[in-house]
């Protein structure tokens, strides 16, 4: 596992962590399957999926802030997180 990025506070104060960018290219593959079969997932669905297709904790805790509802596809997920980037 690699080390976490940092960077210096413009200040000269100490070393911080260098923010981690979670992409919606990212999120999609793993979120797939549990779109299948026509399924509408809860955000605990969506958790589990991630996990399950070995996505990063940074994606976990992403999709931890969706509000409990039902999604009718992977589209609807920037309806509740619009600030997710296409890419990187």
């Amino acid at each position: 596992m690699s080390a976490a990025l940092t960077v210096r506070d413009p200040a000269g104060g100490p070393r911080l962590p260098a923010p981690v960018t979670v992409t919606r290219t990212e999120v999609i593959p793993a979120i797939q399957g549990a779109f299948q079969d026509g399924a509408h997932p809860t955000r605990d669905d969506l958790l589990r999926a991630a996990t399950a297709a070995g996505a990063r904790p940074e994606v976990a805790e992403l999709l931890g802030r969706l509000p409990g509802v039902r999604l009718a596809g992977p589209g609807e997920l920037w309806n509740h997180l619009p600030g997710v980037p296409i890419g990187a």
